[in-house]
This record gives structure tokens, C-alpha cells and sequence, in this order.
């Protein structure tokens, strides 16, 4: 039988409707928000402290936009999956994974994105149920 993990889950984003809403979608997939801000350094520091096993992240962030943060989490010893939130299609964008929060069904896809992940990490979650 498989376990599925609890993650912990980093949300960045200038928008503080959307915060709650990813948060919302988080807590009810029964995951941990560990960080809601809208700084990119403040979210990539919860990152590097081993506060998160999972980021989303604004394209709109200030200073460094959520594909570079994303960018970093991945190339980090122990990488942090990201999911980028980009209104529209994002450019150059092959390697990242990226939600519009406008289209409908948003809700459905990143609550897949949670499980998935979820279950990736098995055991290797924080706390399993």
C-alpha cells in the first residue's frame, strides 16, 4: 500500500486573493501552508531553510519573478517542485510547471498537482496519513 505524504507547501504571490485561495485549495487537499507572502526572497529562504516540500509561486512576484524561483527550487541540492501561477501562456516555459489561476478548473489541476506530489514523496513526507 501506497503512503501518501503531508506536504508542506510554500504559496508566493503579490496577490493576496489568490494566497487565499492556493491556500485554500492546499489546506483542503489536507496539506501544511508553511510560508504565504509576496516576496520571492522570503519564499526561497522558507525554501532553503527545509521549510517546504512543494512551492507555488507567482509569475507576478516582485524582483524575481516565479519561473526564477522555480528555476533556483530545482536546481537546489535536494530540489523543491514548483508550480509557476501565470495568467495567459508563459514563454519559454518547457521545463516548468504552470497554472493559469483564471481558467476555469484551476482549482481541479492544482489539487491534482498536490496529490501527485503527495504521492511522490511517499514516505518521504514530513508526516504520512
Amino acid at each position: 500500500m501506497a503512503t501518501v505524504a503531508t506536504l508542506r507547501v510554500a504559496v508566493g504571490t503579490p496577490d493576496p486573493e489568490l494566497a487565499a485561495r492556493v491556500s485554500g485549495i492546499v489546506a483542503g487537499a489536507g496539506h501544511e501552508v508553511v510560508f504565504e507572502g509576496h516576496s520571492s526572497f522570503d519564499l526561497l529562504e522558507a525554501c532553503f531553510a527545509g521549510e517546504a516540500d512543494l512551492a507555488v509561486v507567482d509569475q507576478s512576484l516582485p524582483r524575481v519573478p516565479g519561473a526564477e524561483v522555480a528555476a533556483v527550487l530545482g536546481g537546489l541540492s535536494r530540489p523543491i517542485p514548483a508550480v509557476v501561477l501565470h495568467r495567459g501562456e508563459l514563454g519559454a516555459a518547457d521545463d516548468l510547471l504552470v497554472l493559469d489561476p483564471t481558467r476555469p478548473g484551476f482549482e481541479t489541476a492544482l489539487a491534482n498537482v498536490l496529490a501527485n506530489a503527495a504521492h511522490s514523496r511517499g514516505s518521504g513526507g514530513r508526516r504520512t496519513g
